[in-house]
């Protein structure tokens, strides 16, 4: 990438990529993080737990006008490496038009009535993500449909994980009300600290389309030309499914579910032999 997009990057916090960019193909590191660092900004001005939702709107909207219009002066210094890979099309407007569609969705929308709905959400807020991700690498001829799964499958994950922190902060819920209702109870099933019976089936009931997921994922790794991007892609696919195992047997309430270093390691092993 050249200099205009090294140094509009410069200074944009990476801490929670550095583990991926150990396995992201050094000719594209600075591509990724650009999408990444941009999807993370947004993502956090819509999830900020105190600015009104008025003040989100309006720096969200301003966003989306300057990378509409491809003004750079009116954006934020983080937005200016992505929007140089939108003006240079490296990715593809429509999935940035979705991806700040589904942040200014959050901002007002706390409900999903069903699955569908939870479904067309996903669409626009992850999957715009990971074909991005495909695009600034050149994986013309990567499975998009198993890709569109694992992203599908890798939201509703962060969606259980962060279930109780979503209602309690945010007082938002993506698990469709039709779930609570069809099993007795209520949304505030979210602020007990320890899962029901019932609440206990309405996660099962998500963790059964997330496995429906993963399970259509599967061809993606195999489609993918770069070794590199390969293993990253395979291990993201193993966490997947460590996770989802994971979230079967604990109480997402307690605690937020993650991986153990030890698991993440087992998990980048397995990658290994599979890519």
């Amino acid at each position: 990438m050249d200099e205009e997009l090294l140094q509009a990057w410069d200074g944009i916090g990476t801490e929670d990529f550095l583990l991926a960019r150990h396995l992201i193909p050094e000719e594209y590191q600075d591509e990724i993080l650009a999408v990444y660092g941009f999807a993370r900004e947004v993502d956090d001005i819509a999830d900020h737990p105190t600015m009104r939702s008025a003040d989100k709107q309006a720096q969200l909207m301003a966003i989306n006008r300057g990378l509409i219009r491809q003004e750079p002066t009116e954006l934020p210094r983080w937005a200016r490496p992505f929007e140089l890979l939108l003006r240079r099309h490296f990715i593809t407007p429509m999935h940035a038009e979705e991806m700040m569609s589904a942040m200014l969705q959050d901002v007002h929308k706390t409900r999903y009535q069903d699955f569908d709905e939870l479904e067309a959400y996903c669409q626009r807020s992850a999957v715009p993500l990971g074909l991005m991700m495909l695009e600034v690498c050149e994986e013309k001829h990567a499975d998009i449909k198993a890709a569109e799964a694992l992203c599908h499958a890798l939201q509703m994950i962060n969606i259980l994980q962060d279930a109780s922190k979503d209602f309690l902060i945010l007082e938002r819920v993506y698990i469709p009300l039709q779930w609570f209702v069809q099993a007795g109870i209520t949304v505030e099933e979210l602020t007990k600290g320890q899962m029901s019976k019932a609440f206990r089936g309405v996660v099962e009931r998500m963790i059964e389309r997330i496995i429906i997921r993963l399970r259509e994922a599967k061809p993606l790794v195999r489609t993918i030309r770069h070794k590199r991007l390969r293993l990253l892609m395979a291990c993201i696919d193993e966490m997947a499914w460590a996770l989802m195992r994971k979230l079967k047997h604990e109480d997402i309430l307690r605690q937020r579910v993650n991986l153990s270093l030890w698991e993440k390691i087992g998990c980048l092993y397995r990658a290994w032999k599979r890519a």
